[in-house]
């Protein structure tokens, strides 16, 4: 329970993190350290990618997205079907696996001793298990009803400081079309703060809504909403919808609702 609310209550530094033990991991193969032969590959896999412009954002999106949908989903169907060496071989790819290999292997572990970055790799890395733990723990709520969330690794360079999404599946509902989804995105900014943005589609249509915690913010968001209302016209929704309005900001409590529609929750300081 208190890795799952942390996940919420707390912003993490999955981006710094990953960048400092896939860092320090390319400096020791760089001075001839004994890692596997797969490290350098491990290195491309942690070190998150610069998001600055729409291109590579649109990229690393992607990336994650496939990743975090294809685990749980992949290791299920994989396990009732007895293909042991491709469920290995998936399980082998998992960044909790990668991190927690590299976390104990002897010949990093005696180079960091010699740099002095032994306490800060290891630091890392456990805060890296421990938010990954929680995500996954969070996914188990797929097992209910179609639901995926995954935290964004940002690098310390994105306009996006720390980025959560919740994808909901609208299939179980009347009418409902395949693509008919709700996404939610909790995020952290360098220029605007903490947004929580909500976007639905339904048949056809889409609805998004921005929450902002400054007056100024909210403003500043809807006299740009013309420009989104466009994009998701050039998309292909009808007449979409776009709006802003004032959020005080309480993240945990913005969770906690979104959890309702699985089963009654409360919450309590």
């Amino acid at each position: 329970l208190r890795i799952l609310f942390s996940l919420f209550v707390a912003r993490g530094s999955l981006g710094e993190d990953l960048t400092t033990i896939a860092t320090l991991t390319a400096l020791a193969l760089a001075s001839g350290a004994a890692l596997p032969e797969e490290a350098r590959e491990w290195v491309a896999l942690l070190l998150p990618t610069a998001m600055n412009d729409p291109v590579r954002t649109e990229a690393v999106l992607r990336q994650w997205f496939q990743r975090s949908r294809s685990r749980l989903e992949s290791q299920v169907a994989l396990a009732e079907s007895g293909d042991v060496d491709d469920l290995l071989s998936l399980i082998k790819q998992d960044i909790r696996a990668i991190v927690s290999r590299l976390r104990n292997h002897p010949a990093l572990l005696e180079y960091l001793e010699k740099t002095g970055d032994a306490k800060r790799f290891q630091d890392a890395a456990d805060r890296i298990l421990e938010r990954l733990t929680g995500a996954q723990i969070q996914n188990l709520r797929s097992l209910e009803q179609p639901y995926l969330f995954f935290e964004l690794p940002m690098p310390a360079d994105s306009p996006i400081r720390h980025a959560q999404i919740h994808i909901f599946g609208e299939s179980g509902r009347r009418n409902a079309e395949a693509q008919d989804a709700t996404i939610v995105l909790d995020l952290s900014t360098t220029r605007l703060g903490d947004l929580w943005v909500s976007l639905k589609t339904v048949t056809g249509t889409c609805s998004c809504w921005f929450r902002a915690t400054r007056p100024e913010l909210v403003q500043l968001l809807e006299s740009h909403a013309h420009e989104l209302v466009a994009a998701l016209s050039h998309s292909g929704y009808q007449n979409p919808l776009v709006k802003a309005m004032l959020w005080d900001g309480d993240r945990f409590a913005a969770a906690a609702n979104l959890m309702r529609r699985f089963t009654p929750f409360t919450a309590t300081a």
